[in-house]
Parts: C-alpha cells; structure tokens; sequence
C-alpha cells in the first residue's frame, strides 16, 4: 500500500475520530478527506477500495 496513503488515512481517522456521530459517517468523513488529499497530491492509479482498506488499517492501529 502507498505510503503516504497510509499517512493520509491515519489523519483522517485521527479526525474523524473526534467526531459525535456514529462509525460509518466517521468513515465517510475520512474517505473524503482522503480523497481530497489523494486529488491535491495527484496521486495516480489509487482505487476506491485501497483508500477502504486504508481507512480499516489505520481504524484497527488506533
């Protein structure tokens, strides 16, 4: 896996985390911001499914 994906994923859990809202708007709220960032840093070639298995990574390191 991408290593600055693995980055981005850990600081959008990191964010999202602080949220009041349940698991699954914490997980959308971190695939946004991923994305944003996998978009700002022009990124290629990265599916919807690793930033998935990135978010679920960094959930299960917190």
């Amino acid at each position: 896996m991408n290593e600055q994906l693995k980055q981005f994923a850990a600081e959008a859990v990191k964010q999202s985390e602080q949220l009041t809202t349940s698991n699954e708007a914490k997980k959308r709220t971190a695939f946004a911001y991923i994305n944003k960032k996998v978009l700002e840093n022009n990124l290629k070639d990265i599916s919807f499914e690793e930033i998935d298995n990135a978010i679920e990574e960094a959930w299960k390191g917190m």
